[in-house]
């Protein structure tokens, strides 16, 4: 295998108890299905416990995300992390959403930014819906003219009320398939819905490998509906890369919210050879032991080539580092893999870690 440097990169946070304070006696609305809710501004009807804020949310640029309550997607992501077919996910979200987003209608385009990690190939585009209604979905490159002021495709600080209400260069660039319309069936949560972008196209230059640009996946509504879902960017590390615009916005582009990327998930293939994924990896848990060792198990997956997947001529380290200070290095270790060099290896935290409480 060509050689590849994977560094692994963990915080460690140091955690208190929790205090738990006593209930207020507050009688609470039944949260079940039996129970249901009028969807703001809309006919739709919704059980109870799919709705956890049942008000909608405005952020500053006054577009609407209402937040819900995600249930557990437990075969979603099992089965498109399947690689048999050495289709590769590419995605900002987690598989659980928790809000869906309410403003935009006919002709308001939404539009999420991907970076592969080497020159690939878009195969598949999958996506979760609140509501159902008529899309028209496509694939571009990103408009170096906004790439120049986000490199990235990040939106979270671009508000279309920047540049005295101009807002920013449009994301999309050279369209790369057909616009082809869609029709959303039912709600969905489960990645089961694939959104047909009118064909594949190819990111980057087979010939530089270390220079891989980003490329735009959009949609634009035909209606009031279907209203997509998104999830929360807290977790994400406060970062979105989903861009909105169209005669809501009077034609001007900036992010929908900081607070939110839309519910979707790119396929790729990397036929001039993929990167080593991290599938996952072992959660720290909290311990009352303040020196170690802890072991972290991180699952890594290449794709195989020869019979090989990752091997000695791959450079697999670990870097952590507690609160923000120094940062600690070293290989991993194989612990159970196959043949292929494909599987789980290990890395060890240990030193003295303490907190300190004062009353």
């Amino acid at each position: 295998m060509t050689k590849k440097l994977l560094a692994i990169s963990l915080v460690l946070l140091m955690l208190v108890p929790a205090v738990f304070a006593k209930s207020d006696g507050k009688k609470l609305v039944p949260m079940d299905n039996k129970t249901q809710f009028l969807v703001p501004g809309t006919a739709q009807q919704v059980p109870a416990n799919l709705l956890e804020v049942r008000t909608s949310n405005k952020n500053s640029d006054d577009l609407e995300i209402v937040r819900i309550k995600p249930s557990a997607n437990i075969k979603g992501m099992d089965e498109l992390n399947q690689l048999s077919d050495q289709l590769w996910p590419i995605k900002h979200v987690d598989d659980n959403a928790e809000y869906y987003l309410g403003s935009g209608a006919a002709n308001d385009t939404f539009l999420v930014v991907f970076t592969p990690a080497a020159p690939a190939i878009v195969q598949e585009v999958w996506h979760q819906w609140f509501t159902a209604g008529n899309v028209n979905a496509f694939g571009a490159s990103y408009n170096p003219e906004l790439a120049a002021i986000e490199p990235n495709g990040q939106s979270q600080d671009r508000s279309r009320a920047d540049n005295d209400g101009a807002g920013y260069p449009r994301p999309i660039g050279e369209f790369k398939t057909t616009i082809t319309p869609n029709t959303i069936e039912a709600y969905d949560d489960s990645w089961s819905t694939q959104l047909d972008i009118g064909g594949t196209f190819v990111v980057g230059d087979s010939n530089d490998l270390g220079n891989v640009p980003p490329f735009v996946i959009g949609w634009v509504k035909g209606g009031d509906d279907p209203k997509p879902l998104a999830d929360a960017t807290d977790d994400q590390g406060d970062i979105s890369y989903t861009w909105f615009s169209g005669p809501w916005t009077e034609g001007a582009w900036g992010r929908y919210s900081g607070a939110i990327d839309l519910m979707m998930l790119v396929k790729v293939t990397y036929p001039w050879g993929a990167p080593i994924s991290i599938q996952g990896m072992s959660q720290v848990n909290n311990t009352y032991n303040t020196t170690g060792p802890f072991t972290v198990e991180v699952d890594l997956l290449d794709d195989v080539k020869d019979g090989a997947a990752i091997d000695g001529n791959d450079v697999l380290n670990y870097h952590w580092s507690v609160n923000g200070g120094d940062v600690n290095t070293g290989a991993l270790a194989a612990a159970d893999i196959g043949a292929d060099g494909n599987g789980i290896y290990t890395f060890d935290i240990a030193g003295t870690f303490f907190t300190r409480r004062h009353d």
